[in-house]
């Protein structure tokens, strides 16, 4: 009678270990599914910034504007605003910059598309 006993032991021992196995498969699916769609969503949202980041990009990198010869640059101009200048700084919270700019990287204005830059 052991053996039989012990057989059956056995059997419901390995059943009990398969269902549970099986729980934690569908548990990791349902986490990687849960997990894929949070990746979507970030995703998406990603790629919404990146349009907003690229609108105010535009609105602040020089090229985006057509400088005219009669226009003016004042470079680093932290919290003096100049009226009819293209303020710059690159601290744009000084709340007078026009454009945020770091101007250790070069102008990217052409050759005389200025009149006057002011230091």
């Amino acid at each position: 009678m052991i053996p039989s006993f012990a057989g059956t032991f056995s059997e419901g021992l390995r059943s009990g270990i398969i269902w549970e196995a099986e729980e934690l498969v569908t548990m990791d699916k349902y986490k990687l599914q849960q997990i894929q769609v949070g990746l979507e969503r970030s995703k998406s949202r990603l790629e919404q910034i990146k349009v907003e980041l690229v609108s105010v990009q535009d609105k602040q990198h020089p090229t985006t504007h057509r400088v005219s010869p009669s226009n003016k640059l004042h470079i680093g101009c932290g919290t003096v605003k100049m009226d009819g200048w293209i303020n710059i700084d690159a601290n744009i919270q000084t709340g007078v910059t026009d454009l945020q700019l770091d101007i250790t990287k070069g102008l990217p204005y052409d050759d005389n598309s200025c009149s006057l830059i002011y230091h």
